[in-house]
């Protein structure tokens, strides 16, 4: 029942991933492709950006190699599976509790019997086994469906719902013919393959079935989040395949709490899909060793055949000395990857080759949904991700976006002589405050919006102990997000308690599986972003753009270094994208919030009326604010403990506006400022 779905090549003839976020100089990494053509080349090639667009050179001391390409297939669905099971002689009875979702579009497997007969799905709603049918059965609710095979008596199928209501017969039981096959003394047992819905607590007895015959009983509640799905009766562990969605509620949860650090076995339940996928698992095409030479930055590899070319970015590390490092988000670079939603309030300015091909091929993001309806929360990095590439443009704002935008930033580093290196987020997860210490300034990409909770203790510590940061961007710190330490290529958010109901989610389905965290926004778990960098996500927009006024507390000794050689009282009114150094999406000042009550808010920009803002509450703010007043960008400035130093700039669009007029613009000239400044050593 898993579906094989060969590569739709419609949006991009060559399609490709790596193996790595990051490597080090001498260090090599993995690609993997799929292509229309049977061979073509692969090199290393270096990013940049000239202030105009994306540039790309041969990395020097890099070689170009042949390599052979195949049209490649996806294989999606995801499943409990338990190997060399041993079954009883005298038959077998399976049963599970399932909630399903979704009918199939033609069948799926509920339990599966490797050279035995299936328990089967069909789209008209009815379970089939060895000759036995049920009734139709329902979706959205919870239903304990069991199935017996003995080779002297006849099969059947059995279905129990969790809460029958008086319409309905409280079981259902069909016979089907006597059995005359033979099952293995041992097998492979799959269970929710090829169905999207939940599962809990799959089991097996001896023939006829009972307490005292149970044999196995896998429960999730036993081991959260782990792959492995422990076996309370025996001792034969099952293994789930796919990368379904675990911590999800069950057929035992209490009601009387939502979190499963306190009710555990209420929240056993996985839901698989038949759109799942963990690792497109294809084979290695090329291995690309980074020269011992190379700088720090961002380099790819390029894969050109006769049909096209596709580039898969690789950060290269720095020795961990430079006064400035530059923190790549790629989480969020992640979680718009393939994003293809299309809500009709953000229609799309542009094609994107990123969307287009998501679509077509069944990929989801942390913004599409399951074929089901449900949230698309966890993500692997073993597949294409098309808007991680030096020309996406994200088709909403009619720009660059991820990863192109933020070579804008790494240009004009180079451009204006600023020594730094580049790390990303999977960096700093996975290695912590270690990552920063020997940098005096840390600085973010335009759009760090998801962080994970070791990312946040090691900035906060780096700031506390004397490190500077320029958040050089907008609508960052935003959602918790996790990475599996054991399995770095997958990736988890719930987008929990979120204001003005952007999302939806199941009730109580609020922690992360990877950490067992409440998860949601930073915000609500008591990290609140404006108490680390002093400004929090308030407004969103894609047309159009504010500039900035300065305030009476942008004259302060305090910052007089920020804003030297300024002379007018406005900037940022220019932008190659929407027009100004304040938009997209922007970020405010809020006492109530968290921001520092010593911290200076040196400028504010007003964005148009046609954004939509983030409003935690329908009632009055207990700050005063409003929902215009919400429609603005500050930016902040504040100390930290021993010498530290953040400033905010709240923009998406701040870092597209440094590059106006060759990078001579007010607010190329603020920044340089900043980071010159927060370079010395004191």
């Amino acid at each position: 029942p898993m579906t094989t779905l060969p590569v739709d090549h419609t949006a991009q003839a060559v399609v490709g991933y790596t193996d790595r976020w990051s490597v080090r100089p001498g260090e090599s990494f993995s690609v993997f492709a799929s292509a229309t053509s049977a061979s073509g080349s692969a090199r290393l090639v270096r990013f940049g950006h000239d202030g105009g667009t994306w540039t790309s050179s041969a990395e020097p001391d890099s070689s170009t190699q042949t390599v052979t390409l195949r049209h490649e297939s996806f294989r999606f669905g995801s499943y409990l599976e338990a190997d060399d099971v041993e079954i009883p002689s005298e038959g077998v009875v399976a049963s599970v509790w399932l909630y399903l979702t979704r009918l199939p579009a033609t069948s799926g497997e509920v339990v599966a019997f490797d050279g035995g007969p299936s328990l089967t799905l069909g789209g008209d709603g009815v379970l089939s086994f060895a000759g036995a049918t049920s009734a139709v059965v329902a979706t959205h609710r919870w239903l304990l469906v069991e199935v017996g095979l003995s080779s002297g008596a006849p099969s059947y199928v059995r279905v129990r719902p969790h809460r029958p209501h008086p319409l309905e017969s409280p079981d259902h039981r069909s016979d089907g013919p006597q059995w005359n096959g033979l099952l293995p003394s041992r097998t492979r047992v799959r269970i929710g393959d090829g169905i999207d819905g939940r599962i809990d607590l799959p089991s097996l007895a001896r023939w006829p079935g009972g307490p005292d015959a149970l044999l196995h009983q896998w429960d999730a509640a036993a081991a959260p989040g782990s792959p492995d799905v422990p076996d309370v009766i025996g001792s034969h562990t099952a293994r789930l395949v796919g990368l379904p969605l675990q911590l999800c509620q069950g057929v035992r949860h209490a009601r009387r709490s939502n979190d499963p650090g306190v009710d555990p076995h209420g929240h056993s339940a996985v839901h698989v899909h038949c759109d799942d996928l963990e690792d497109a698992a294809w084979p290695c095409v090329a291995t690309i060793t980074v020269p011992p030479t190379s700088r720090s930055g961002v380099v790819a590899a390029e894969i050109e055949t006769d049909a096209g070319v596709e580039r898969l970015p690789v950060v290269v590390r720095g020795p961990g000395t430079a006064p400035v490092l530059v923190l790549l988000p790629t989480l969020t670079y992640l979680a718009y990857a393939n994003e293809h939603a299309n809500p009709p309030e953000l229609p799309g300015k542009l094609p994107e080759t990123s969307a287009d091909f998501g679509r077509a091929n069944g990929l989801g993001s942390w913004y599409d949904r399951h074929r089901d309806g449900s949230r698309w929360w966890t993500l692997t990095s073993r597949r294409p991700l098309l808007g991680i590439r030096p020309e996406h443009e994200f088709r909403v704002l009619g720009g660059e976006h991820g990863l192109s935008h933020d070579l804008m930033l790494l240009g004009w580093l180079e451009r204006r002589g600023i020594e730094f290196e580049v790390a990303c987020d999977h960096d700093l997860d996975r290695e912590g405050i270690d990552l920063l210490r020997g940098h005096r300034v840390v600085v973010t990409g335009a759009h760090p919006e998801y962080w994970t909770e070791p990312m946040v203790d090691a900035l906060e510590a780096y700031l506390d102990t004397g490190g500077r940061l320029a958040y050089l961007g907008g609508n960052g710190f935003l959602w918790t997000a996790a990475v599996d330490p054991d399995r770095p290529w997958i990736h988890e958010c719930r987008k929990s308690f979120a204001d003005n109901a952007v999302v939806d989610r199941e009730v109580g389905e609020d922690h992360l599986q990877i950490t067992g965290n409440r998860a949601g926004m930073w915000q609500t778990v008591d990290r609140p972003p404006a108490a680390l960098v002093g400004v929090a996500t308030t407004a969103m927009g894609f047309d159009g753009a504010g500039s900035y006024v300065r305030s009476a507390a942008s004259h302060d000794p305090r910052v007089e270094r920020i804003f030297r050689g300024i002379t007018s009282e406005t900037f940022g009114d220019h932008g190659e994208i929407l027009g100004g150094a304040a938009g997209y999406e922007v970020d405010m000042a809020d006492a109530h919030l968290g921001t520092p009550s010593h911290a200076l808010v040196l400028a504010t920009a007003h964005v148009p009326d046609n954004y939509m803002t983030f409003a935690p509450s329908p009632f009055p703010s207990p700050s005063g604010e409003t929902l215009p007043s919400r429609r603005r960008s500050d930016i902040v400035f504040f100390e930290t403990a021993h010498g530290g130093r953040v400033f905010s700039v709240g923009s998406i669009m701040w870092t597209d506006a440094m590059r106006t007029d060759r990078d001579d613009n007010d607010v190329s000239r603020i920044t340089e400022n900043v980071l010159r400044w927060f370079s010395e050593r004191e």
